[in-house]
């Protein structure tokens, strides 16, 4: 009878407990419910658990509202209650009510479930919103999903708009970069590669920082108006591939006005010449300069207009980049006239509009100043122009260069003891002397003599420039090169020629050929100077071998000789001061054999001069290759690669593109041996 007691006053107390804990729970004014999922992040196709605990005591009767699945998520198994026992500290249980269900996700991306509603006995608990990770298949062992599409982009532009396009991967969790893209098919239009452009964003989720980092960029340029289509895209990046589709735009057509020019965006333009004394012959140099940020790819600017004054070249040049409303920098096109009389010469540039894309368009123009050149007399003009340049009869004194080590002759002097036996022979052997002499004699076999009747005919041309008739002068100076060949001297006079017919390219040539024929002379390096600054030509390549190749021979000849007569003389006395000079004599010898090889690197070295009728530089070769630049007429350019009839050419500042061969003289290319 008394353990009967003592369990119902055991029963009596447990029960107190519970309705005690359940009256904390009512005071508190809500119930909790923790909401689990197993697991937290799913491969598309399959399904998850959703666990629902409360602190509802059970009972008989449980409603569960469940929430409305947004996205690609659909009910697996429909929620259900049972209970779940709570042990006490005092080791009593209490039954709560626990919720079951379970749910599949079809789509990769970010989900949250909408908070469940449970009710039992006027008691009420709610859940918190929580958050699902769906994968795909592929991302089975990534954090987060991985997907990729293009940024930002405008469903509408204008005609002629430069547009970024951004190819961008989101929800890594380290800096990642593409493996490959490719395009499925080629867009109308311009479309130019933009590696690098593009911002890395970040963004916290939860205790990650997840990057959102460019794939791909692209600057494209339709040129009409009307509906396009980007092509989709094929990507590989950290051993996931995916395709992204294509997207359609629609490019508005252009205000009538801004047609001519077809700039669209937020530009300044400005006008600049050399303020400088002129003379009649000389070159004026006029730079149309457009900066700001837009369509600097493919603007036209306005074409300047220069009274009494002949186009003789024109070139363009630009530094821009990338950015949110097209390219940012600037462009400059240059126009080169020659001036045909002295006095005011009235400088026209047309006005120029441009488009504004914002806000439905706003069109801009701009009212350029009329300028005025003043163009002095030439000093003592009589028609005899430059003539001072003109070698005439001394043209003869300028040869080619003939003492070196592609002459096959002389360079029998860097046989070892060569010089060193005819020595001996001619002093100490009076007997073989004459047969000395005639091992000598075939090495001035390539020297000729002056034949007194060309140098009459050379003096006779310039005396014929000197007075103003420079089409007989060149006449003459052409009978000249078909007898003689490419004489430096002959050479340069035809490039004086034909400075003063305005010609750059044949001039520019002649004048290089003359000095890649007999490199480091002085005085046809002056006449390349006047040339160039007649015309205009700033920023050249320079000329490769500017040093003597005789004189370069020559000390290669004197150390290779000393090496070798230190070399016999060590055979026969061995002591500390022969072994000093043997050594410096070696080291000598190779420094000067190293130095010869890079100048007859240099002296071959192809080279070019562009021709006045040549074709834009372009940065792809082949016939799908857009146009790019417009390079000066007579700029000498550096040939780095060939591939077919097109060649990839260096300017004098860096910039490299491809060329026809037919838009090209050659200087030199790079046959000859060693």
């Amino acid at each position: 009878m008394g353990d009967t007691i003592i369990g119902r006053r055991g029963i009596s107390r447990r029960l107190v407990a519970g309705i005690l804990l359940l009256s904390a729970f009512s005071a508190l004014g809500a119930e909790s419910a923790t909401l689990d999922f197993d697991p937290d992040r799913v491969v598309t196709g399959e399904r998850f658990t959703v666990q629902i605990r409360t602190s509802i005591p059970w009972g008989d009767e449980v409603e569960i509202i469940r929430p409305e699945l947004n996205g690609p998520m659909v009910w697996w198994a429909y929620p259900y209650a049972r209970p779940w026992t709570v042990q006490a500290e005092d080791g009593s249980t209490v039954r709560m009510i626990e919720v079951l269900a379970a749910i599949r996700v079809d789509k990769a991306g970010f989900f949250s479930i909408e908070p469940f509603r449970i009710r039992s006995g006027g008691r009420e608990a709610v859940t918190d919103l929580k958050e699902i990770i769906g994968l795909e298949p592929d991302e089975a062992d990534f954090p987060y999903p991985v997907t990729v599409n293009w940024r930002d982009v405008p469903e509408t532009f204008w005609q002629g708009q430069a547009i970024p396009i951004v190819l961008e991967g989101r929800n890594f969790v380290s800096l990642t970069l593409a493996d490959s893209v490719v395009l499925n098919s080629a867009p109308q239009g311009l479309l130019e590669d933009t590696h690098g452009f593009g911002d890395i964003l970040t963004r916290p989720h939860k205790n990650d920082i997840l990057y959102d980092v460019p794939m791909a960029s692209w600057m494209w340029t339709v040129g009409d108006s009307g509906t396009f289509t980007f092509p989709g895209a094929r990507l590989s990046v950290a051993g996931l591939n995916r395709k992204i589709p294509a997207f359609q735009v629609e490019a508005l057509p252009l205000p009538e006005e801004v047609l001519s020019s077809g700039a669209v965006g937020h530009f300044s333009l400005s006008t600049q010449w050399d303020d400088t004394d002129y003379r009649v012959g000389d070159i004026v140099s006029v730079r149309i300069k457009v900066e700001g940020s837009g369509n600097l790819n493919v603007l036209k600017l306005p074409v300047p207009e220069l009274s009494t004054a002949s186009l003789v070249s024109q070139g363009s040049s630009s530094s821009f980049v990338p950015g949110a409303d097209g390219y940012l920098g600037w462009r400059i096109e240059r126009y080169d006239f020659q001036l045909e009389r002295s006095g005011s010469l009235q400088l026209n540039v047309p006005d120029w509009t441009w488009l504004e894309p914002e806000n439905g368009g706003r069109i801009r123009r701009q009212s350029t100043d009329v300028g005025f050149i003043q163009s002095g007399e030439a000093p003592g003009d009589d028609g005899k122009g430059d003539a001072g340049m003109l070698l005439g009869g001394d043209l003869f004194r300028y040869r080619q260069a003939d003492f070196h080590w592609r002459n096959q002759y002389w360079f029998l002097l860097a046989l070892p003891g060569f010089i060193a036996l005819l020595t001996i022979f001619i002093i100490r052997r009076p007997g073989v002397r004459s047969m000395a002499v005639l091992a000598v004699l075939p090495l001035f076999f390539s020297s000729s003599n002056l034949d007194v009747q060309d140098a009459r005919r050379a003096a006779s041309a310039a005396e014929t420039a000197t007075e103003g008739d420079w089409d007989t002068a060149g006449s003459e100076y052409e009978l000249l090169y078909d007898k003689l060949g490419e004489v430096p001297g002959l050479l340069n006079d035809m490039a004086v020629v034909q400075m003063e017919a305005g010609n750059p390219d044949k001039a520019v040539f002649y004048i290089r050929r003359a000095l890649h024929l007999r490199p480091g002379s002085g005085r046809l390096a002056e006449t390349l100077g006047a040339l160039e600054e007649r015309f205009g030509l700033t920023d050249q390549i320079a000329v490769p071998l500017m040093v003597p190749p005789a004189l370069i021979f020559a000390i290669w000849l004197v150390f290779i000789n000393l090496f070798f007569l230190s070399l016999t003389w060590l055979m026969f006395r061995r002591n500390a001061v022969d072994y000093i000079v043997f050594v410096s004599a070696m080291l000598l010898f190779a420094t000067s054999t190293i130095f010869i090889t890079y100048a007859d690197r240099l002296w071959k070295h192809p080279t070019a001069v562009v021709k006045v009728v040549s074709e834009p530089l372009r940065k792809i070769p082949g016939p799908l290759a857009t146009d790019w630049i417009q390079l000066p007429a007579g700029s000498a350019v550096s040939v780095t690669t060939v591939e077919g009839s097109d060649y990839l050419v260096r300017t004098g500042y860096g910039l490299e593109g491809w060329l026809p061969r037919s838009s090209l003289l050659f200087i030199s290319e790079g046959n000859h041996g060693f």
